[in-house]
């Protein structure tokens, strides 16, 4: 089919040039020939000269697409700055150029500034940007395009908010499970997770491990001398056990616009020590978060109070000096303000923890929170639509829908509910990592014997903050002839 084109000002002896746009959102090489194929023939049919560098783009040009498009990217930069070198846009359909109207109708305001006209291959068709009724068409050609994305969105949404709260997984490759499907629709379909015993083992005893105060450094270096391996043979790197520990997968939830639903598959995970392990997560997350936590961060160092303890001059914390032949010390790391006995500061300190957690009413404070996993996700499902709904009325007010006097109280109400719930949240949360030390069972002295380095690490770093115990503080000594302080007149629990 040949098409007619008005080129005002152009000689008519003129050959034009044009320029192709190809997009496809699923990357099937059948629609980008089709494309190709469509517009070489309307160029050929037209005698115009076809451009050797097209533009093209493999992502959808839907509103609702994440994925960004280098091709219309360059293709909008090239008409502003008029390096477009042709007269013609060649685009097999409206929704090729773009399914966002917005955007397509930039792209026609653009072509009508540059002087370009723009070829449909399935209209057989130039429209002159600068012609009002052709301006019209193509517009409406935008508003059918954006329609049926819109339409498409919705049945894709419509079906994943079903198949979350049927439970439905949407993961079938995470370890520890093989995927389970089905014909449904005449379509293969992912509908449930059976275990895989031997990798459900190892993801147990990676939260086992974890929750017990051992690093996730440690439990790859021991996962990595024992041979165990991902599905692909790659190592079970710090990332990856990571992701494990985050993923709700494992205690058989599954999350979708903000809410929680529960999987028909099985847990290989108890909520308690799933929720346990966040707890730990969140801790060492914060106390990495600013210079002076950072000798916070459970399962680094070995000595009890390494890094817990401050010097009470300069407020640094304390390292272990082991020289040779001599006792060992802890001592400011920086200057060297203070130094005091490893052993005796250790044991003042070990009776002192015990003292605390043998106490009942500070066992009672101690365990606020605990064993309240659904109370914890249903106020974390709270904050999550507040948020949307923070986020939601952003865009309103950027659209224009929502008056500014309007979303000012709005705005305030949904922080005060944010900031609400944000503090209940951290009330249920009070971090447990004391719990596997607390009665019932074996008298506490023994039980904190058994325990390992870290978590007798993980317990002091907790009590001694200044919320509980106090930051422990180590002044320096002072001498009586030659018999120094007593550890009890060095320290003290700053508030």
């Amino acid at each position: 089919m040949t098409a007619t084109l008005e080129s005002p000002g152009q000689a008519a002896s003129k050959t034009l040039v044009a320029r192709d746009y190809w997009r496809n959102s699923s990357g099937q090489t059948v629609s980008l020939e089709r494309q190709q194929s469509d517009n070489g023939r309307m160029i050929v049919d037209n005698g115009w000269l076809r451009h050797p560098e097209p533009y093209s783009d493999l992502v959808s040009a839907s509103k609702f697409s994440r994925k960004r498009r280098g091709g219309y990217k360059q293709l909008v930069t090239d008409l502003k700055s008029g390096a477009f070198e042709a007269d013609l846009l060649v685009v097999h359909e409206a929704s090729r150029g773009s399914r966002r109207l917005s955007e397509w109708c930039l792209l026609i305001e653009l072509c009508e500034a540059a002087g370009v006209q723009i070829a449909v291959a399935t209209h057989g068709k130039v429209y002159d940007p600068s012609n009002a009724r052709d301006v019209r068409t193509l517009q409406e050609d935008g508003v059918d395009a954006q329609y049926e994305s819109g339409k498409l969105s919705s049945r894709i949404l419509s079906g994943k908010s079903l198949a979350a709260e049927r439970g439905l997984p949407n993961n079938g490759k995470r370890y520890g499970y093989e995927a389970v499907h089905a014909v449904v629709d005449g379509k293969p379909r992912l509908v449930n997770l059976k275990p895989v015993p031997a990798e459900a083992q190892v993801v147990q005893e990676v939260f086992k491990r974890f929750t017990a105060g051992e690093s996730l450094r440690a439990i790859e270096r021991d996962f990595y001398e024992r041979g165990i391996r991902s599905r692909s043979g790659n190592r079970l790197s710090r990332p990856v056990l990571y992701s494990w520990l985050r993923s709700e997968a494992y205690i058989a939830k599954r999350t979708y616009e903000g809410k929680t639903y529960s999987g028909v598959w099985p847990a290989l995970i108890t909520p308690s020590v799933f929720y346990q392990a966040q707890r730990i997560l969140d801790e060492n997350a914060e106390a990495t978060s600013s210079p002076e936590k950072t000798q916070r961060r459970h399962g680094r160092a070995t000595h009890l109070l390494s890094g817990i303890a401050k010097c009470d001059v300069c407020g640094d914390g304390l390292s272990v000096l082991a020289n040779k032949g001599r006792n060992p010390v802890y001592r400011c790391k920086s200057r060297g303000c203070t130094r005091i006995d490893y052993h005796e500061l250790n044991g003042k300190i070990t009776l002192l923890l015990i003292a605390y957690l043998s106490d009942g009413a500070h066992i009672d404070k101690l365990v606020k929170g605990e064993d309240r996993s659904r109370e914890v996700q249903a106020v974390k499902d709270q904050l999550a639509t507040i948020r949307m709904d923070i986020r939601q009325l952003e865009a309103d007010v950027e659209a224009g829908e929502v008056s500014a006097r309007m979303a000012t109280a709005e705005e305030k109400r949904l922080t005060a509910q944010e900031v609400k719930a944000q503090e209940r949240l951290e009330e249920l949360t009070t971090p447990s990592i004391v719990a596997g030390l607390l009665p019932p069972g074996k008298r506490l002295e023994e039980r904190w014997e058994a325990a390992t380095s870290q978590q007798k690490r993980q317990v002091a770093a907790y009590l001694l903050t200044p919320a509980l115990i106090g930051e422990l503080r180590v002044k320096p000594a002072q001498r009586r002839g030659r018999i120094p302080s007593p550890v009890e007149d060095r320290i003290r629990f700053a508030r």
